[in-house]
């Protein structure tokens, strides 16, 4: 990590249970991880905050996501979520489905519809509307998403999901 490094506690809420990880940016995007390649996280804020002030891991910012609502509709949350799971299973070198080349349209429809200022110049909100396919798509990523939380959380499975004997 260079000195650019800046860090964020994002906090994951899957079955109302919190889990408390690290984000950092610097040349890449990327979760904390330890020295076995797992993702580094807490139970309690507090205990993330305290092993980030002990690294000297300043200011980390924090981010609240609750996966037990993914609301395709509210574009912005989803897209923000889509995006952080493509973060943590590229830190976890496992396969997400967004990621892949035939759910890329989609995505784009996420992104034009949370109405970045950056990107919707016109001043008009974009409302996008999904079709029958789409929405088979959608349900694949949030079921996807769901995924990559639970192996990033339970070391007793493999990358495939599957229970190790």
């Amino acid at each position: 990590m260079n000195n650019e490094t800046e860090f964020c506690i994002i906090e994951f809420t899957v079955c109302n249970i919190s889990r408390y990880l690290l984000w950092c940016t610097d040349d890449k995007v990327y979760f904390l991880t330890d020295k076995n390649k797992k993702v580094v996280y807490f139970s309690q804020k507090e205990k993330m905050e305290e092993y980030c002030k002990k690294r000297h891991f300043k200011n980390p910012s924090f981010v609240s996501n609750n996966f037990d609502i993914l609301d395709y509709h509210d574009c912005n949350d989803y897209l923000n979520k889509w995006n952080i799971i493509d973060d943590l299973s590229k830190t976890l070198e496992i396969d997400f489905i967004g990621n892949h080349d035939d759910y890329t349209n989609l995505y784009s429809k996420f992104v034009y519809g949370s109405n970045i200022l950056a990107l919707n110049t016109s001043g008009k909100k974009y409302i996008p509307t999904f079709d029958k396919e789409e929405k088979i798509k959608i349900a694949n990523v949030t079921e996807d998403m769901i995924k990559v939380l639970n192996l990033a959380f339970d070391e007793s499975r493999d990358p495939d999901g599957n229970k190790k004997i």
